[in-house]
């Protein structure tokens, strides 16, 4: 989508928005959630991988929305707004995988925790922990598959920073604020995750250069 489409695209989503919080227009909402239903999921995807979670977490993200939708202030991209939303249903959604005691924010304040206390300088590229190896069959996928599945590799806490940074146009600052951290931190969270996307899609470069999905290395906007 290049710039003017993406302009025309937000003035759209924003026209809904005005027409139902004026009129509390179904309508309006209906035609909002019809434009935006597959980037929510994409969101959902890119937050919690795909599958059942997925499509849960974006139905909770649709009720948050509909509750908060009239608090948009338009000071940003209707999308940019509607992923702090998604990120903040998906940091505190409880986690089933720790007993549904402890929730993704507090699993990645863990994290944040422990590389505010450790050395920076060293930066794995293993998969964290979840019996499935992502680079299966890597040959015969797409672009975005590639992407996808080196998504697949980072932390929860690297994978929502790169995220919200390169797919979502929100700056270290908005990220830490969400993430209730330092800018700072936020900003060697990002590190760590361009590092690894870039040693597990080295060997995919070329078919990757003119690829929407990675953004390029050299990306420093705050």
């Amino acid at each position: 989508m290049n710039s003017t489409t993406a302009q025309a695209h937000d003035s759209t989503l924003r026209a809904h928005i005005e027409q139902y919080c004026r009129e509390r227009d179904e309508a309006a909402f209906r035609a909002l959630y019809d434009a935006c239903k597959q980037g929510v999921l994409r969101i959902a995807v890119h937050l919690c991988g795909k599958g059942d979670g997925a499509k849960d977490l974006s139905q909770e993200i649709w009720v948050k929305l509909w509750k908060h939708l009239c608090g948009f202030r338009g000071e940003s991209k209707v999308m940019s707004w509607v992923y702090r939303v998604a990120m903040t249903t998906y940091l505190d959604k409880k986690n089933n995988l720790v007993g549904g005691t402890e929730s993704r924010r507090n699993i990645i304040h863990a994290e944040i925790s422990e590389l505010e206390n450790t050395d920076n300088n060293e930066i794995s590229t293993s998969a964290p922990p979840n019996g499935h190896d992502p680079e299966k069959s890597v040959e015969a996928a797409s672009a975005h598959a590639l992407v996808e599945r080196a998504l697949e590799r980072l932390t929860q806490g690297e994978r929502t920073v790169f995220v919200a940074k390169h797919f979502h146009d929100l700056t270290f600052k908005e990220i830490a604020q969400e993430l209730g951290t330092h800018e700072g931190t936020a900003k060697t969270l990002h590190f760590r995750a361009l590092k690894k996307m870039q040693t597990l899609l080295a060997a995919h470069y070329a078919e990757l250069s003119d690829s929407p999905f990675l953004p390029s290395p050299m990306a420093t906007k705050s």
